[in-house]
């Protein structure tokens, strides 16, 4: 696997899902690169509707989901770090939104 896209999260359920819509969308394999979500001890429906994703793309999308109950976007990425399985990781946020050839340029450029 080439990389892991880390998302720290907190009480943005409804943000994040446009993120991971986006990296739904690269024109990168999909085998190629896994998306985890830490939810940082979010109190809105994060672990839900993440969940429903998860459901709803199983087999189709490596996505993963972490709960970090200490609180800090510092422990976020570093729990997503510990379980990450790509030879990249790339942290970003939970707000950010990809063009569809962002990984494939970063894996031009990598290679």
């Amino acid at each position: 696997m080439k990389f892991s896209v880390i998302i720290p999260t907190y009480n943005r359920a409804n943000i994040v899902l446009l993120t991971i819509d986006s990296l739904l969308h690269q024109d990168f394999p999909r085998e190629d690169f896994e998306i985890i979500i830490v939810d940082n001890n979010s109190t809105d429906n994060t672990e839900e509707l993440i969940q429903n994703i998860i459901t709803k793309n199983q087999g189709q999308a490596n996505i993963r989901y972490a709960k970090e109950l200490r609180q800090g976007d510092v422990y976020a990425r570093n729990s997503g770090a510990s379980i990450a399985s790509g030879e990249y990781l790339y942290f970003t946020d939970d707000d950010a939104l990809f063009d569809t050839s962002m990984l494939l340029e970063m894996a031009n450029i990598l290679d």
